[in-house]
């Protein structure tokens, strides 16, 4: 693969150029195939999901150690990872695509990668791209959880169900 089309893929087709918050802005990305998804109804969602996941993380991994290589350790510019997060935060809590759904999944997976709890903060130790991959998927599976629990706790803040589609 060209150098351009890694460097596309991993900036997320440049978001992860955006001068502040490279990361929440690269994000972005993954809500309107998470959209898309969820006009396929559930079965085929959960699937087309997982497989956007699963490429997502494969391409995080097999052009890590370029993006090391080219931007340095767990650079901003990567935000393939964060894509891959935010993706995995829907793939946990998928309970309809409401565009609270959509808020406060950005904003759970988005703070979770920022305060890194264990063993997230660990995983940036690792080099290539497992190091930049693995610690925004347990952000991201922290910020799914919450999202379920937020919803058994206080469901009227929006954060729906099936029905609601």
């Amino acid at each position: 693969m060209t150098y351009n089309v890694k460097r596309w893929l991993v900036t997320g087709g440049g978001l992860g150029f955006a001068p502040v918050a490279s990361g929440s802005v690269g994000a972005l990305a993954a809500i309107p195939l998470f959209l898309a998804c969820r006009q396929l109804g559930e079965s085929l969602y959960l699937v087309s999901m997982g497989i956007l996941l699963i490429g997502a993380c494969a391409g995080m991994v097999w052009a890590g150690s370029w993006v090391e290589g080219v931007y340095g350790k767990d650079p901003g510019e990567a935000v393939l990872d964060e894509i891959a997060g935010l993706l995995l935060t829907f793939l946990i809590y998928h309970r309809g695509a409401t565009w609270q759904i959509v808020l406060w999944g950005y904003l759970a997976s988005r703070f979770f990668d920022i305060i890194k709890i264990p063993p997230a903060r660990q995983m940036e130790r690792i080099r290539g791209g497992w190091g930049i991959l693995l610690d925004d998927l347990i952000s991201s599976a922290y910020a799914g959880v919450a999202l379920h629990l937020a919803h058994r706790i206080a469901p009227d803040i929006g954060l729906g169900s099936w029905m609601d589609v």
